[in-house]
């Protein structure tokens, strides 16, 4: 919860936080929190692995422009969030734990 409540201003916890970078060749830095992982992986039904990779490609969409602030924007976001998980599925290519 620090990290979203010192740089974001929120008073929960978040599974992943991007931070954009500041020249060209530094994309950015993306914060995820193990425990929120673990138990979203949990709520959803979802293998730890697949959850963590699904907080990564996230994360890497913000740091790409997406946001999920926005109704059209989360929907937008969601929609490419898993055409990739999809086609990492399909790599064999999903994080592991």
């Amino acid at each position: 919860m620090e990290f979203n409540k010192r740089y974001r201003k929120k008073e929960y916890v978040t599974d992943v936080i991007s931070f954009q970078g500041f020249t060209d060749d530094y994309l950015g830095d993306i914060v995820i929190c193990e425990d929120s992982v673990r138990d979203n992986s949990i709520s959803f039904g979802v293998d730890a692995g697949e959850e963590l990779t699904r907080v990564i490609v996230h994360g890497f969409l913000h740091l790409l422009g997406f946001e999920d602030v926005t109704p059209h924007g989360r929907k937008t976001m969601w929609k490419k969030q898993e055409e990739l998980i999809s086609l990492l599925k399909e790599e064999k290519l999903l994080c592991i734990l």
